[in-house]
């Protein structure tokens, strides 16, 4: 840390690039290296770098250098060098040729224009790197003029070295900082006589180094005096930085870093301006006190350092010319001013002029488990202070004392001394105890005290709320949970690329979401981490640490009963609109409930207004009243094909881009929209999920985009015991690629006998299609009586066979096995791709990966949700799914939408919870057999999915139950009547 006082006030602000390669840095196979950086300025904004960019901070060139990795890295050995060119979408590709290459690697950029006579490829020819670190940057020349750096488009940058392996893919990351430090000059003065028009340096290096810390290796040039044109003719204009319109502060002029040496002339400033009028120029050196004495010596130009020169008071204009200001005293004791220098670790400081104090934040908000005990060594602040240097000033030792009922420091004692003996950064680390909820840290010395406050809140829940910040501008991430972090604007609105550390909003609020921490099993464990937020001047920070819980998708679900919705589904060409209407299910309406998307933040967007269909109510099931529905339904939508939904229901460009949605339990309705299409239908689906939270907990909805057929669970997901977690298959090699929707026939014919591979798709997920007996061609009308439809109780009989299907071409029944060895989890691929945990025989399994409601597909959604047999309708069956008691509280529960052969119903939605792909299996029930000849049983409350397996004279079946029932495999006896099934096919 930098201690700069006595007589000035110094502050250094930190100019700093980051870097991140978010690819693997060799990929398999191929020999380039890809890089990727992001450039972050000293007002932290945020700067893409895409190559060739003529603007500040661009990037023009890109090399990378692999050294020996030797225990002296002067002496290091180079092995390679390349320069990385750029392929586009700020990523760069470098041959290094050698397959089996170690070492320490450093990338630098922008070295190019700045070498003194040489290429940088030159280097691998130097052999050793002690000569690379001796390669010079020089200036460039103008008419034989020398002058220091005047256009920051392309600052010299270089990396500090990182481990590099070409056998292992795993990413690195580069941190760049410039060769070049950067000076401003502020009118702060206040006095309306004086203007200040420009700024420029004297002394300034010529030279400097591509390392950094290599000043003393040997003597850099200087230019003598700042805007030489000859001799002792000067220039004022040469190079002056002037200052914009309606600003006080001058455009930034940036230097190599310069080292001052005993009895040197150091690095000042000329400054330019008008006083009444009359112009006028002043010369400020830039020295501090010498310590121990009144004594003033220069201060040393670093790299990667921002010096701000702020003018408190000026009561002339100066010299009339800048050759007169160059060659007489300063006008340091004339011009009253400070150099603000902020240490990284000191953002928030008080200080007399002499001595300051600073820390690193001013509130720690904590959120951990209060329940839990005693939280200890809680890193909440770092300190730091000046002690006396000038034999004068004699100041008593320093205290920070705790405030606040259970917080005490890591001893346990609530006083600890800052002694006069320390002035670097001193962590001051607390405990909490289970009474904190709000305390203070008192800072005290010499005259001078700074208050911290410390905020203690409930462990952050898997599935947090939104955060908001008033009057701060920044956001900063820890490095650690760079990508766990959320900074935006607006509520719900936030930026997608977590790859930059920090974050700037132009409004004075900051909202921060904490990304969900969910999993399954043991890919989702408790975490820690924190971030900061500030203003635009970094000062007053809060710094915000937190412990998150974490949500098993499979075993911490809190779905909601009665039915509501579990899954969304767009085709890979949609994006508009897909509606959630939830039933209140609190007592207190004015709860509220919150929205989020927790995977897929890069394509799924949410929104809360209505729909742009005038058609479409706010209720939840799409009646005023779904408990006393009328005996007809109401107005359909106005728009119910696909192409009309895409044009008219997209979301508009001020309802785009947000992952976060809130309300009231009196009006639970939002909508789904997507942010891309897929590149063509056969692209495989993508998938996401959301969650909404409401005062019982977090209901989950899975997205799917894309209707290519694609695994659920896949070959590579292991199958494990339920009860003991033992593994009982380490893969699923019978897992098959499911189709997204059920089987129908062309035409609206009551019976019809299907032709090989005659079965067509049904339109969306939610429609289940007509009924097909089990080792027949026979297809049946989903809906009506058996006499309606001709029912048969004699279906073929004899071996099923392929010659029989009615899947498309390319797609078949899946099996549950082969004739004669059925019904075990290693030959079934309807266990091995639908079940978590697959069992054997007729076998029942839990609810784990199902979650049971409706799919918002663009059918389904935007239509009136009705309870069967209602609404002037009859003869849908047996046993249908009408209410449902939850709480000792009974509801009827709409389950159908439409009628006839584009029938819909709610269903199950089975997920995979290692990458939240779903399927939704319409519950469209079944035609009975022999107990009740062809009428339909279970509508709305069931699914049966026929298999193409027989096994001595038996056909197996996949079906659920009610909500009450289990998930089982069953078999039917196949010469007797065979029931009326749905088909789902799959991928050949």
């Amino acid at each position: 840390m930098k201690h700069l006082f006595l007589g000035l006030v110094w502050f250094i602000y930190l100019f700093f690039l980051s870097s991140c390669v978010d690819e693997q840095l060799v990929k398999p196979g191929v020999k380039d290296v890809q890089l990727r950086f992001t450039i972050v300025m000293a007002d932290e904004e945020v700067m893409d770098t895409r190559a060739g960019e003529n603007r500040s901070g661009g990037i023009n060139s890109v090399y990378v250098v692999v050294v020996k990795d030797e225990a002296d890295p002067g002496d290091a050995r180079i092995l390679a060098s390349s320069e990385a060119n750029s392929v586009g979408d700020n990523t760069y590709r470098a041959d290094l040729k050698d397959e089996n290459l170690k070492g320490k690697m450093y990338v630098f950029a922008n070295i190019a224009s700045y070498l003194s006579g040489q290429q940088l490829g030159g280097i691998t020819t130097l052999g050793e790197l002690q000569e690379a670190l001796k390669i010079k940057l020089s200036t460039a020349k103008v008419e034989g003029k020398d002058y220091i750096i005047a256009d920051p488009s392309f600052p010299p940058m270089v990396s500090e070295p990182e481990s590099y392996d070409s056998s292992d893919p795993t990413t690195l990351s580069f941190e760049l900082s410039p060769s070049t430090a950067k000076v401003t000059v502020i009118n702060n003065s206040g006095n309306d006589h004086y203007t200040l028009l420009g700024a420029n340096m004297g002394n300034a290096p010529l030279e400097g180094y591509v390392f950094p810390n290599n000043q003393q290796i040997e003597n850099i040039g200087r230019a003598s005096y700042a805007g030489v044109v000859s001799g002792n003719t000067y220039s004022p204009e040469y190079m002056m930085r002037g200052v914009p319109k309606d600003s006080k502060e001058t455009e930034p002029l940036y230097l190599f870093e310069a080292p001052v040496k005993k009895d040197d002339e150091g690095v000042f400033v000329i400054i330019k301006g008008e006083y009444d009028g009359v112009p006028g120029y002043h010369r400020l050196n830039i020295w501090k006190k010498e310590a121990g004495s009144s004594n003033q010596q220069y201060l040393p130009i670093e790299r990667n350092t921002y010096y701000k020169i702020n003018i408190q008071k000026i009561s002339s204009a100066g010299y009339a010319t800048a050759a007169d200001a160059m060659k007489n005293p300063a006008s340091n004791r004339d011009i009253q001013f400070n150099i603000d220098v902020t240490d990284l670790n000191s953002h928030d400081i008080v200080s007399n002029g002499e001595q300051y104090l600073g820390v690193s934040n001013s509130t720690l908000i904590l959120y951990d488990n209060i329940k839990s005990g005693i939280r200890r060594d809680v890193e909440a602040v770092n300190v730091s202070y000046t002690v006396p240097t000038d034999g004068v000033t004699a100041w008593g030792e320093g205290s920070v004392t705790t405030s606040g009922n259970g917080l005490t420091f890591s001893d346990g004692k609530t006083t600890q001394s800052l002694a006069l003996t320390e002035t670097k950064d001193k962590p001051i680390k607390i405990n909490c105890s289970p009474d904190l909820t709000e305390g203070s840290l008192i800072f005290r010395i010499g005259n001078l005290s700074k208050v911290v406050k410390v905020i203690r809140r409930s462990t952050l829940p898997a599935v947090p709320e939104e955060m908001s910040f008033e009057n701060v501008t920044i956001g900063n991430r820890a490095m650690e949970m760079k990508d766990k972090v959320l900074f935006g604007d607006d509520s719900g609105k936030y930026g997608t690329d977590n790859g930059n550390e920090s974050y700037e909003s132009r409004t004075g609020k900051l909202y921060a979401l904490v990304s969900a921490n969910v999993g399954y099993n043991n890919s989702v464990s408790e975490r820690d981490g924190e971030f900061y937020v500030a203003s635009s001047k970094d000062d007053g920070r809060t710094k915000v640490m937190f412990h998150q819980e974490k949500l098993d998708v499979y075993t911490g679900l809190a779905q909601i009963r009665p039915y509501t919705f579990v899954g969304t589904f767009h085709r890979w060409n949609q994006k508009a609109e897909r509606i959630i209407r939830i039933r209140s299910f609190e007592k207190d309406r004015t709860k509220k409930w919150t929205a989020v998307v927790i995977v897929g933040q890069d394509f799924i967007e949410l929104d809360t207004d209505k729909s742009n269909d005038s058609k479409i109510s706010l209720n939840p099931y799409g009646w005023d009243d779904p408990d006393n529905p009328t005996s007809y339904d109401p107005e359909e939508p106005l728009y119910s094909t696909d192409e009309a939904i895409e044009a008219n229901c997209c979301f508009t460009e001020n309802q785009k881009g947000k992952s976060l949605v809130t309300g009231t339990a009196d009006n639970i309705y939002f909508r789904v929209g997507l942010k891309s299409t897929l590149s063509s239908q056969e692209t495989a689906p993508r998938y996401g999920l959301i969650a909404f939270i409401h005062s019982g907990g977090t209901h989950l909805i899975y997205v799917r985009q894309g209707e290519e057929p694609d695994y659920l669970m896949r070959p590579y997901d292991p199958v494990t015991d339920e009860n003991s977690g033992t593994v009982v298959l380490s893969r699923r090699p019978k897992a098959v690629k499911i189709q997204p929707y059920n089987i129908t026939v062309k035409g609206g014919a009551k019976k019809v006998e299907v032709v090989q591979n005659g079965g067509i798709y049904t339109s969306y997920p939610s429609m289940g299609g007509y009924f097909f007996q089990g080792n027949s061609n026979v297809a049946y009308y989903p809906v009506g009586t058996a006499s309606e439809v001709g029912w048969s109780n004699n279906s073929s009989t004899g071996d099923y066979s392929d010659a029989r299907n009615v899947c498309p071409s390319g797609y078949r029944r899946p099996a549950d096995g082969v004739n004669g060895n059925a019904g075990y989890i290693e030959g079934s691929e309807m266990r091995q791709s639908f079940w978590l945990y697959p069992q054997n025989g007729v076998a029942t399994s839990d609810y784990g990966n199902m979650l049971r409601g409706y799919i918002a597909d663009g059918y389904f959604d935007r239509k009136p949700i009705r309870i069967p047999n209602t609404q002037g309708r009859s003869n849908e069956g047996f046993n249908i799914y009408m209410s449902e008691t939850v709480n000792g509280t009974t509801y009827r529960i709409p389950t159908m939408v439409g009628d006839e052969t584009n029938i819909g119903y709610a269903g199950m939605l089975v997920y995979n919870p290692y990458n939240y792909a779903s399927i939704f299996i319409p519950s469209s029930g079944s035609r009975s057999g022999q107990t009740r000849g062809g009428e339909l049983i279970g509508t709305g409350g069931e699914f049966n999915l026929w298999s193409s397996t027989m096994n001595s004279n038996q056909m197996w079946y996949l079906a659920t139950g009610y909500y009450s029932s289990k998930f089982v495999f069953d078999t039917y006896l196949s010469i007797a009547s065979m029931e009326g099934f749905s088909v789902r096919c799959v991928k050949e």
